[in-house]
């Protein structure tokens, strides 16, 4: 789906789901509540380098053009009084969470299900592709959400593998 596609499936979820508010409430939420992560990243493909869970209608991919990768992710409910909470779930996972896999494929809609909850989001990209996390319209440090770099551990030792990814999580 094209960004004006996006775009068109949020006003209309925002138009279906707001008829309890005048048009002056619906335009500050598209306003407030527009915040948007900006993820850019070297060119590489495979679930072992990148992996996403993310709902569909709040995120745009462009993968391997230009030597990078695109994701752009936006959360319509972000609060600055989720702060706390995103950022203790996902810190939880700096050690000892994310094993040394192959193929991390279904791995972040793992982590939205039993670690990091109330996000539509969560993106794991390999630290080594210059993994660089923008965000824009947020009135927080970290964006509509948080983001850490996480330790693989090796499953037979329980040692850190040295193998390091950005993990990051937009709330919903």
């Amino acid at each position: 789906m094209s960004w004006k596609g996006q775009v068109k499936s949020l006003v209309h979820r925002i138009q279906d789901n707001y008829t309890h508010v005048g048009n002056s409430a619906k335009a500050d939420i598209l306003e407030r509540d527009g915040d948007f992560y900006i993820l850019v990243y070297n060119d590489c493909g495979g679930y072992d380098k990148h992996s996403f869970s993310a709902w569909e209608d709040q995120t745009i991919y462009s993968f391997r053009r230009g030597s990078c990768n695109v994701v752009i992710y936006r959360s319509l409910f972000w609060k600055k009084a989720h702060l706390p909470q995103i950022q203790k779930d996902v810190e939880s996972c700096v050690t000892g969470v994310i094993p040394n896999y192959d193929d991390y494929k279904g791995y972040p809609r793992k982590l939205r299900d039993t670690r990091i909850y109330k996000t539509r989001f969560v993106g794991m990209i390999a630290k080594r592709h210059d993994v660089e996390v923008r965000y824009f319209t947020s009135d927080t440090k970290y964006g509509p959400g948080w983001w850490t770099t996480v330790n693989v551990y090796d499953t037979d030792t329980m040692k850190n593998t040295g193998r390091q990814f950005v993990l990051i999580a937009g709330w919903e």
